[in-house]
C-alpha cells in the first residue's frame, strides 16, 4: 500500500469518527446554536447603530448632511422592529424590548430635530440635536450591553452543553488538530515543492532568492545565481515520449540534489529549467559548481534515453541590484552558453 493511500485509509477513518461523535453531539448542540446564530449579527449592527448617531450628529452639526448613515440607521432598526434580516433574538428581555422601543422613538425624534437643523441653524436646534443625539447614543449603547447580556446567558448554556459532552468534544478537537496539520503540511509542501521532481519550485525560488539578497545587503557576503536548462530536451519527449521526458527531469534533480552543498538551494522554475542559489559564493566558486554539475549529469547514462548535457548560465550578484536584474543577467549567461554550442557553463562577472 502506497503512502498516499495509507493516508487516505487513516483520513477516512478519522472522517467516520468525527461523523459518529458529531452525531452523537448533534441533539446537544442544535437547540444552542438555534438561540445562538443571531447573536452576533444583533451586536454587531446594534454597535453600528451606536456609532452611526454619533458619526450623523457630528456631521450633521458641522454642516455636512448625513443622509447615507441616517439610510443605514433606518433599516438596521427596521429589521430590528420586524426581526428580519437574522436580527432576531429568540430569548428577549423585557428590558431589552424597552429599550428597542425607546430608541426608535428617540431616533424618530432626531431626525425631526436634524431637518429642523438643515432649515434653520440657530442654537436652540443645535442644541436639540446634540441633546438629542446623545440620547439615544446612551440607549443605543444600553442595548447594545443588553443584547450582549442575553448572548452570555446563551453561552452559559452552552457550557453546560459542552461539560456534558467534553470529553467526545476533546476527542474531536485533537482529531481536527492532527487533520489540519497533516494538510497544512501538505498544503505548504505543494505550494513549495515541484510535483515531477520534488524540488522547490519557482514559487520558492523567488521567496527564498529575494530573502538572501535581502541578507546580502546587511552582512556585505556574496551570492552567485546558476540558471541550468537541458540540452535538446524537446528531442527527448520527441524521440523517446513524455514519460521517458519526465524520467530525465526527475533523475537530473535527484543527481544535483545529490550534490548540492549545504546551504545553498536547488528549484526547478520551468519545463527543463531549474535554478541554484548558491551563498557565499564568489562568482570563480560558482563556476567550479557549475561544471562539477554538468560533467555530473554529463557523464550519467539515463535509461533509454542515454546521454544528457545541460548548459549553465551564472551571474553574480551586485550591491543594490533587483533579483529581476539578477535574473535576467543569469538568464542572458544561460542564452550563451546555448549559442556558444550547449553543454558548457557562462559565467558574467560582476561589476
Amino acid at each position: 500500500m502506497t503512502e498516499a493511500r495509507k493516508r487516505s485509509t487513516q483520513l477516512t477513518f478519522v472522517a467516520l469518527i468525527i461523523v459518529f461523535i458529531a452525531i452523537s453531539n448533534a441533539l446537544f448542540v442544535f437547540l444552542v446554536i438555534e438561540r445562538i446564530k443571531n447573536d452576533a449579527r444583533v451586536l454587531n449592527y446594534a454597535g453600528i447603530v451606536r456609532g452611526s448617531i454619533q458619526r450623523i450628529s457630528k456631521l450633521e452639526l458641522s454642516g455636512v448632511k448625513a443622509d447615507k448613515y441616517i439610510s443605514d440607521v433606518n433599516t438596521i432598526l427596521e429589521d430590528f422592529n420586524r426581526h428580519g434580516n437574522g436580527m432576531d433574538i429568540l430569548i428577549r428581555s423585557k428590558k431589552y424590548m424597552e429599550l428597542e422601543r425607546e430608541l426608535g422613538k428617540e431616533w424618530k425624534l432626531l431626525q425631526e430635530k436634524i431637518q429642523e437643523l438643515r432649515e434653520n441653524n440657530y442654537p436652540g436646534n443645535r442644541a436639540q440635536v446634540f441633546e438629542i443625539s446623545e440620547k439615544c447614543w446612551t440607549i443605543a449603547n444600553a442595548l447594545v450591553f443588553e443584547a450582549q447580556s442575553i448572548s452570555e446567558g446563551k453561552l452559559f448554556f452552552l457550557r453546560f452543553v459542552f461539560i456534558i459532552s467534553g470529553v467526545n468534544i476533546a476527542v474531536v478537537i485533537l482529531i481536527i488538530v492532527l487533520i489540519r496539520r497533516h494538510v497544512r503540511n501538505k498544503l505548504e509542501y505543494l505550494a513549495s515543492y515541484d510535483h515531477l521532481t520534488g524540488v522547490l519550485n519557482r514559487y520558492s525560488f523567488n521567496v527564498i532568492l529575494r530573502q538572501e539578497m535581502k541578507v546580502l545587503t546587511r552582512r556585505q557576503s556574496s551570492l552567485s545565481l546558476l540558471l541550468l536548462d537541458i540540452d535538446h530536451f524537446k528531442r527527448i519527449n520527441d524521440k523517446f515520449g513524455h514519460d521517458s521526458g519526465d524520467y530525465v527531469l526527475r533523475k537530473l534533480a535527484e543527481l544535483i540534489s545529490g550534490s548540492m552543498r549545504s546551504g545553498d538551494a536547488f528549484f526547478r522554475i520551468g519545463g527543463e529549467e531549474f535554478a541554484v542559489v548558491a551563498v557565499e559564493t564568489k562568482i570563480e566558486q560558482a563556476k567550479v559548481l557549475a561544471e562539477k554539475m554538468r560533467n555530473l549529469i554529463n557523464s550519467y547514462r539515463f535509461d533509454k534515453v542515454g546521454k544528457v548535457s545541460i548548459s549553465i548560465g551564472i551571474a553574480a550578484y551586485r550591491e543594490n541590484e533587483t533579483m529581476e536584474i539578477l535574473t535576467k543577467r543569469a538568464d542572458n549567461a544561460l542564452y550563451m552558453a546555448k549559442k556558444h554550442g550547449r553543454n558548457c557553463v557562462i559565467a558574467v562577472q560582476a561589476g
